[in-house]
């Protein structure tokens, strides 16, 4: 993406590519996470917050992606704008809630999920719309498939590592 090379339905493609890709292995970790939980690992965490923990972890990544994607193009105001009011409206809302008496851990996933998931929505519409993925190109460009992915994985093997150790380190604190 960074190149200028690509065309928009590649960029496109790229982007469902790795979308499909990080689910893949957000899934994985869904189902380890609930094995884990089932023999008896992760005391003290509930599996339904456990479970909410490695969803927001994937919706951060999938965040991250869209906000690369921007980055690359260069369009810097658009993706920090986004960021930033995404990060301080989960804050606020986050501390709010904590300091009104519900400060337990499950409240803290469950809250900074719901926001997680409207940030990352939000984040990929304007992506799409900013890198001028648009729901008529949508329709006219080719699925991802098997290949795609595992080219995608042998090419950002770091990268995937890179943006999932980003998102544990900025949520783990």
């Amino acid at each position: 993406i960074a190149a200028g090379e690509s065309s928009p339905p590649e960029i496109l493609k790229l982007i469902r590519t790795a979308e499909i890709v990080l689910s893949g292995f957000y899934f994985i970790l869904l189902i380890g996470t609930a094995a884990l939980k089932s023999m008896g690992g992760l005391p003290g965490v509930d599996l339904v917050t456990a479970l909410a923990a490695v969803t927001l972890f994937w919706l951060l990544v999938l965040q991250n992606l869209y906000y690369s994607a921007m980055l690359a193009r260069r369009l810097y105001t658009f993706a920090s704008v986004i960021q930033v009011v995404g990060v301080v409206v989960r804050a606020s809302a986050t501390a709010f809630i904590l300091a009104n008496g519900h400060a337990t851990f499950s409240t803290f996933i469950a809250t900074q999920l719901v926001l997680a998931a409207i940030h990352c929505a939000v984040t990929r519409q304007y992506s799409m719309s900013l890198l001028n993925l648009r729901t008529e190109l949508a329709l006219k460009v080719s699925k991802p498939n098997l290949a795609d992915g595992v080219s995608l994985v042998k090419r950002g093997r770091s990268l995937v590592l890179f943006s999932a150790a980003g998102a544990a380190v900025m949520q783990l604190d």
